[in-house]
């Protein structure tokens, strides 16, 4: 280890302008090639899960109550719609009890006039019945990273939500990686907790979604627009219909194709900055390289040489790139809000690509120490 540091000691020293443009080359080549082709492969997984857990044919609404509403009655508001149709509640948050420190989690209030849509993938457990909608019953389905917060009662898993017991039906998220569901909480609209049902009755306003798989959901809305005004004639009603509008760039970006023809292209580039910088190195070692071959030094020797010390500074810049990516995704998580993950599989990954650029990247360049011979030492 010792020796490895004298040998980029004695580089750096010998040759000061020409190294520290190699690091600084091969650092930005290994992060663009690590750092930015994670966020591709990332940006189009979050794209394809936007797609496919957001409510489809969605449409947002918002009434004013001049009339107070029980829970009932609420329900009854979706009254002959569209048994494939589906009613999200928003801006329903709550405290999990050993997860304070997170602060409130987003609670996904379900509604369905017939059968139950099972929106999310299950890993463990089942979603809930037609039957424990109808009832209120306390269960919820939660995301993978929460199930660490619940416990074990008799024959039955519990999570506390907002101070009370909640059984815990179904795990969701996807297996073996993260997901935008993991902390996800889903319930039946029957089940959430009396604050969140006492502040639609006191507050006179509801805020939910109405969305489908099947088709459009506007002659549902109208529907429920006439089933308002048959309850409050006075009441207002706001609508935003809900533009999936991810489609084409996740069709284009979540192709396996799309994704590694980007990661080419990426670390393309960064060969051939490598490779001009290694090459303008090379030229600036003529007198060395001459000298080396005066007393008997073969190309292949020479080779080797550079590729040794190629590879010296490649490990060098690779463990500089490793500290600037660990900087970057602090600074997106905790500045930015925005969540970047750096797993062992991207280090491993730029571990071979550290390699192969070494080799790549001291071809051409050793072409040209060949045909250097003892008489440019004169030169220079």
């Amino acid at each position: 280890m010792k020796k490895v540091i004298r040998m980029l000691i004695r580089q750096i020293t010998a040759y000061p302008v020409s190294s520290i443009f190699i690091i600084i080359g091969f650092v930005i080549s290994l992060t663009l090639i690590s750092f930015g082709t994670t966020s591709i492969i990332e940006m189009a997984e979050k794209l394809s899960a936007k797609l496919n857990y957001e409510p489809q044919n969605a449409i947002k609404i918002r009434v004013s109550l001049h009339k107070d509403i029980e829970e009932k009655d609420v329900l009854s508001l979706f009254g002959g719609i569209s048994e494939n149709t589906g009613v999200i509640f928003n801006n329903i948050y709550s405290f999990i009890d050993k997860l304070e420190d997170r602060g409130m989690i987003a609670i996904e209030g379900e509604y369905y006039s017939k059968d139950i849509v099972r929106r999310y993938p299950l890993l463990k457990g089942r979603y809930y019945t037609r039957s424990e909608l109808n009832n209120g019953d306390n269960v919820v389905l939660i995301g993978k990273e929460l199930e660490k917060y619940s416990e074990e009662k008799g024959k039955e898993k519990i999570i506390m939500i907002q101070n009370i017991e909640y059984k815990v039906i179904g795990i969701i998220g996807e297996r073996e990686k993260k997901s935008i569901l993991d902390y996800k909480v889903v319930m039946p609209i029957t089940s959430i907790p009396e604050v969140h049902k006492d502040r639609i009755k006191y507050s006179k306003e509801l805020d939910f979604t109405i969305h489908s798989n099947y088709g459009d959901t506007y002659k549902d809305y109208k529907i429920i627009r006439q089933n308002i005004n048959m309850f409050d004639a006075t009441s207002s009603i706001e609508e935003n219909i809900i533009e999936n509008d991810v489609d084409i760039v996740t069709s284009i970006l979540s192709r396996p194709s799309m994704q590694v023809s980007l990661s080419v292209l990426v670390y393309i580039f960064s060969i051939i900055n490598c490779i001009n910088l290694t090459s303008y190195w090379i030229n600036k070692r003529r007198y060395e390289i001459g000298v080396r071959k005066a007393f008997g030094q073969t190309n292949f020797d020479i080779i080797y040489l550079l590729f040794k010390e190629m590879l010296i500074i490649s490990v060098f810049s690779y463990i500089l790139s490793l500290i600037i990516q660990l900087f970057l995704k602090l600074f997106f998580t905790e500045i930015i809000g925005m969540q970047i993950e750096i797993s062992v599989t991207h280090f491993l990954t730029s571990a071979f690509f550290v390699l192969l650029s070494s080799v790549l990247t001291v071809i051409i360049p050793a072409l040209k120490s060949i045909k250097m011979q003892p008489v440019d030492a004169m030169k220079v």
